[in-house]
């Protein structure tokens, strides 16, 4: 019987597949191990770049509200500053006091040097934080001159203005802050010592007095009061982050800001050196504030557990031994109205 078999052709030997499979193997893991090596790098690039837009972000709210501390428009002088709100002196819109702190080591649980607690428990613990004042660049001019104390004020425009905001009408002479109780017209604001306003929304604090201290003439400026306390708290997903206590729509409201701040230590310099906020004597002598964050990343990453120490401003800051990546920053600003 003829055959077409050639005796020359051969196939592959078990030997043979076995050599090319493990080949195979080999040039697939290293595929692999090269496909995870970069995802893995590209995730760390990744959060540490967010880290560092975290870290960047975090400063630009704590230098810019800092920096402004102590603005009380054309007067310039806190002397001539009266508030009409009814509050007390430790009170987060108390303008006496541009700024203050609060520290770490405080034995106290208050804020130096207005006495509060508020925003004291909310905090995480080891950490300092601040509280600035100041008057926002005007907004609008009165439209007409006051003829009693107890005149409304018209101004040339109510955008931007609403009912239960905080005010401040100033001249190169004085300034007087109150609350806004009703706003009528095209701009017609209102400063009595109601209770709610005119659509029955509860006045928080109210004007404890209604009549202001001076007439104010046309061109007098309208600014609002900015007044935050920053510290660190933990967020609802338990990651530490910089919170802001401010006065917002008639109430008192913490805000979130940026995740992933850990520690946050501040110093107070009058010129000469910086100490902690229990060590300031005269904090009227405050012109310039230092702030060192330590800030790590929102997820974990890689195998290395963190247990290095960091320095944040003299303080020593241990990981708690975990795979947060962290990174120290710090900076220092000068206050442009106490130099």
């Amino acid at each position: 019987m003829y055959s077409g078999f050639n005796g020359s052709q051969r196939g592959f030997t078990i030997v043979e597949i076995m050599v090319a499979m493990l080949l195979g193997l080999i040039l697939m893991a290293g595929v692999v191990s090269l496909m995870v090596g970069n995802k893995r790098s590209f995730n760390e690039q990744t959060e540490m770049s967010r880290l560092q837009e975290n870290a960047r972000f975090a400063m630009q709210f704590l230098s810019s509200s800092i920096r402004m501390a102590g603005y009380a428009g054309c007067p310039g002088d806190m002397a001539v500053v009266a508030s009409h709100l009814d509050i007390n002196d430790k009170n987060l819109l108390n303008m006496v006091i541009p700024i203050d702190g609060y520290d770490a080591n405080s034995i106290s649980g208050r804020w130096e040097a207005s006495g509060s607690a508020e925003a004291v428990s909310d905090m995480v613990a080891g950490n300092d934080a601040v509280a600035v004042r100041f008057f926002t660049p005007p907004s609008h001019d009165l439209q007409s001159a006051m003829s009693l104390v107890s005149d409304n004020l018209v101004a040339t425009s109510a955008d931007g203005i609403a009912e239960r905001q905080i005010l401040a009408v100033s001249d190169c002479k004085s300034a007087d802050i109150f609350q806004v109780t009703g706003l009528t017209g095209t701009a017609t604001i209102s400063h009595s010592t109601a209770a709610t306003t005119s659509g029955g929304d509860v006045l928080v604090p109210g004007n404890g007095v209604a009549d202001l201290a001076r007439l104010y003439d046309v061109g007098a400026k309208l600014h609002h009061l900015y007044a935050a306390r920053y510290y660190i708290r933990n967020n609802t997903q338990g990651i530490p982050a910089l919170y802001r206590l401010i006065h917002a729509d008639g109430v008192y409201t913490s805000q979130e800001l940026v995740a992933g701040v850990e520690n946050m230590q501040i110093m107070y310099g009058d010129g000469s050196s910086f100490v902690p906020a229990n060590n300031v004597s005269d904090w009227e002598k405050v012109n310039s504030v230092k702030v060192g964050l330590l800030v790590r990343t929102e997820d974990e990453m890689g195998i290395d557990i963190d247990n290095r120490t960091y320095n944040v401003l003299d303080q020593a800051i241990t990981a708690a031994g975990d795979r947060y990546r962290r990174k120290v920053f710090t900076t220092t600003i000068e206050l442009r109205n106490r130099i």
